[in-house]
Parts: structure tokens; C-alpha cells; sequence
């Protein structure tokens, strides 16, 4: 995306912001980019974020279950500025057992 920068405007955003991964349980690292303070919002799908707030630019590490299921799961983290002003999003499609993601 374009990053436009506004001299008193908070700015958050997520990378990377969407990934694809099997259906081992997993974990990695987000990198939040920011100028302003930060939180977790809403959580899909049984991630874990750590720390879950902050203040400006963070590497946040996320944890994801199994996908047990026969199905492709959706996972994913909200984070918001503090002032609510801007949101950014990860998302996981994490694929069922015997697919591969080539």
C-alpha cells in the first residue's frame, strides 16, 4: 500500500498482513509500524500476540493453533491505534491436513 504521511495523523500498519501456511500449529513475527500507541483489537480463530499493545514501531510475535479441520481456517488479529483513529489487519489462511501450499 501507499503510505501517506499526515504531520498529526496516527499511523499503524501490519506486516506482513495476510499469509498462507499448512496445518501445523505455528508461530512468527508481525511487524507493527506506528506512531502513536497501539492494541490488540478483536482476535479470530485462537491466535496469541505478544505484547497485545505498545507504543510505535514493535515486532509482535503471534502463535497459531492446529487446523484440525477439513477445511481452510481463517485466523486473524485486529490491532487499532489507542485513539481508534486507524486499524490494520493479519490474517492467516491456515490449510486443512493434505494440501499442500505450494
Amino acid at each position: 500500500g501507499v503510505a501517506v504521511s499526515q504531520a498529526n495523523g496516527s499511523s499503524l500498519y501490519v506486516a506482513p498482513s495476510d499469509i498462507t501456511v499448512d496445518h501445523n500449529a505455528g508461530d512468527g513475527l508481525l511487524q507493527i509500524t506506528s506512531n502513536t500507541a497501539w492494541e490488540v483489537g478483536e482476535i479470530l480463530g485462537g491466535i496469541t500476540v505478544t505484547p497485545s499493545s505498545g507504543v510505535g514501531n514493535t515486532s509482535v510475535l503471534y502463535t497459531y493453533p492446529a487446523n484440525e479441520t477439513d477445511r481452510t481456517a481463517l485466523r486473524s488479529v485486529s490491532f487499532r491505534t489507542t485513539d481508534l483513529a486507524k486499524i490494520a489487519v493479519f490474517t492467516i489462511a491456515q490449510l486443512p491436513e493434505g494440501e499442500i501450499n505450494y
